[in-house]
């Protein structure tokens, strides 16, 4: 299996990797208003375009402002605004048990002293719904 979620920091992130052909569209939209971007723009958007909007727990988005195939699921209890509106934003997490299994991962074995990667990665499978 190609997808799988391979690093766990606890109380900010889950992330992954979806290997997959098909990838889902952005989600989210930018506030109207000007936005600010700290440190220049980054290397995948020298305009500093808005790329949604300030994440919150259970946002789903891609890593590191790119279309994939990294991607990361936001767990942090507060709005993260140090991420401005740098992510696109692709899906979102509501439910308690979804929130109950993410939990559960994060509290599995990592190793790695300032990133924390899962010990085991964990496979998964996904259908697109309503795309």
């Amino acid at each position: 299996n190609r997808c799988n979620f391979y690093r766990a920091e606890s109380g900010l992130l889950l992330q992954g990797v979806m290997a997959v052909d098909t990838r889902p569209p952005g989600l989210g939209k930018c506030p109207d208003f000007d936005h600010f971007v700290s440190g220049g723009c980054p290397k995948h958007d020298p305009n500093c375009g808005c790329h949604g909007p300030i994440m919150t727990r259970g946002m789903v988005a891609w890593a590191a402002g790119g279309a994939g195939p990294d991607f990361f699921v936001n767990t942090h209890l507060e709005p993260v605004g140090w991420w401005e509106h740098q992510h696109t934003v692709w899906g979102e997490i509501k439910d308690d048990a979804s929130f109950a299994v993410l939990d559960r991962i994060l509290a599995l074995p990592t190793h790695g002293t300032q990133l924390k990667y899962l010990d085991e990665k964990i496979s998964f499978r996904f259908e697109l719904e309503n795309v």
